[in-house]
């Protein structure tokens, strides 16, 4: 239920060195998810896996200078090989907007019809150079068989900086239908089944300024919209609270299940998440 905040990696976005004299990268430290396949705790646990070997190898050799043979293990494992593989999955969806805004709600609207490939088959029909086209470049980046060269360089966009306040989206997918069809939990059921667990007079998130969230609050009232912290929250966390014709952001923190999506979609970073303490937190024992 934190699948908002996904630490997204890959092949291309690895550093040039996997460790310091006395440290090494592991894990999302080190940006090893697998984005097509959301292979992160496998791939997690597997860089741990390595780097415990070689450091028990070499207390007992009583040489930790492990660095190069870690980073050689890390691309040589299932973990360097699934990442290559995937090198282009991002870049497919980077390069071309329409496999998201056009072909992913074909494919929706005609698996609900029951006959997925025949009705994609059909809509492909319609323009077959331009669609089977970019189909063809889809599926030979997404599949990361055939070589395309280093993708370009591109510059990190903070998740906060990339809303488009007014953003309309496109028509197609409806969210509802989808939460309902394939039987997701709801924010409230999410909730229960995490379990979380606070002391009293917990205050695990913090709000720096009070002004900045009702600033921000009457720049969304206008549009007639939430604020991203409470659209985006997995589990009613955050809320409006109006008195005396004022709204101002509130928070229900025992609610919370350590996603820090809040804290990474607020336009002002405004809002922190601390880690919770003392066995305090969700447990999730329910999911």
């Amino acid at each position: 239920y934190g699948a908002a905040v996904i630490p997204e990696g890959g092949y291309y976005s690895l550093p040039s060195r996997f460790g310091v004299e006395g440290a090494l990268l592991l894990g999302d430290a080190l940006g090893v998810l697998d984005v097509g396949s959301l292979a992160g705790i496998t791939n997690a646990m597997e860089t741990g896996y390595l780097a415990a070997g070689l450091i028990h190898d070499g207390f007992l050799k009583g040489d930790l200078r492990i660095q190069e043979a870690y980073q050689k293990a890390v691309m040589e494992s299932s973990v360097g090989q699934d990442l290559y593989c995937s090198r282009y999955f991002r870049e497919a969806f980077l390069e071309n907007s329409r496999l998201l805004e056009a072909y992913l709600p074909q494919l929706c609207r005609s698996v609900d019809a029951g006959h997925p490939w025949l009705g994609s088959l059909r809509w492909g029909l319609q323009d077959p150079v331009r669609r089977g086209g970019e189909l063809l470049r889809a599926y030979t980046l997404l599949s990361g068989r055939v070589s395309a060269g280093e993708p370009p360089p591109r510059g990190y966009v903070a998740p906060h900086a990339a809303i488009q306040v007014d953003f309309v989206a496109p028509t197609g997918l409806d969210p509802e239908a989808l939460t309902t069809r394939w039987g997701y939990f709801s924010r409230s059921d999410a909730v229960f089944f995490a379990d979380p667990r606070y002391p009293e007079g917990n205050r695990h998130i913090l709000e720096f300024s009070a002004d900045t969230c009702r600033q921000c609050i009457a720049t969304y009232d206008k549009l007639n919209r939430p604020t991203p912290c409470v659209a985006d929250c997995t589990a009613e966390v955050h809320h409006i609270r109006e008195h005396n014709g004022i709204r101002s952001h509130a928070m229900s923190l025992e609610n919370c299940i350590q996603c820090r999506t809040c804290e990474i979609v607020c336009p002002h970073l405004n809002l922190r998440v601390n880690p919770s303490y003392e066995g305090s937190g969700p447990d999730f024992y329910g999911l």
